[in-house]
């Protein structure tokens, strides 16, 4: 027997989701690029909390949160870090266009 899922809630409407991550208790949006910034919300009242302005977003393709760096990384074309501390925003170009990002609980050193 198969199980199904059901929706428990729902974020309020808006533009678009380009990406969707969550970290410790919060839910983190990208929504259309015109934008330019991240939609915060609590995860169990689901009420918006903050918005993180993210300058130069450009075309966005994913978003992921790092628990040890404590936070998000968006790709599209450059790879951005937002520090979730601070909302201080940075990038950096790659050489190529990133889609997908994913993070490890491995460091090299």
């Amino acid at each position: 027997m198969l199980a199904v899922g059901r929706v428990l809630n729902t974020l309020p409407e808006g533009n678009p989701v380009c990406g969707v991550t969550s970290l410790d208790n919060f839910i983190y949006v990208l929504r259309d690029k015109k934008l330019q910034q991240i939609s915060v919300y609590d995860v169990d009242s689901y009420r918006l909390q903050r918005r993180i302005k993210v300058p130069r977003l450009g075309a966005m393709c994913d978003m992921i949160a790092c628990s040890y760096y404590q936070c998000l990384y968006i790709s599209g074309e450059c790879v951005h870090r937002v520090a979730l501390t601070n909302d201080n925003a940075t990038n950096w170009p790659v050489n190529d266009k990133p889609r997908r990002l994913s993070v490890t609980n491995t460091l090299y050193w």
